[in-house]
C-alpha cells in the first residue's frame, strides 16, 4: 500500500510486517524509510522506531529468512480495535 512495499510490507497472514531496510547499505532506501517514519509515526530515527515497537511488546526476528519481521499478537491489518486492549 502507498508504494512503500520495498521498504516495509505485510507478511502472509497479515499479522506481522517486515522492515526491508534494516541492513541495507543503500542510502536512498534509508532516506525513504526515514521519510516514511516521519510521515506516519512522527519519528526520524530508525533505532528509535524499533525501540518504540519493543515498548509495545512487539517481537522482532533477527536471524534467518524472516530477519526484520515484527509481530504482536494484537496487531493485524484492518483491526486497529485489537491493539487498544
Amino acid at each position: 500500500q502507498h508504494g512503500y512495499e520495498n521498504l516495509i510490507s505485510w507478511m502472509p497472514g497479515r499479522n506481522s510486517f517486515k522492515i526491508h531496510v534494516g541492513n541495507t547499505k543503500d542510502e536512498n532506501e534509508k532516506a525513504m524509510f526515514v521519510k516514511l517514519l516521519k510521515q506516519y509515526f512522527n519519528q526520524t530515527k530508525y533505532d528509535s522506531f524499533l525501540r518504540q515497537l519493543m515498548l509495545y511488546n512487539f517481537e522482532r526476528i533477527y536471524k534467518g529468512p524472516q530477519t526484520g519481521v515484527c509481530k504482536h499478537v494484537l496487531f493485524m491489518e484492518g483491526r486497529p480495535d485489537l491493539f487498544h486492549r
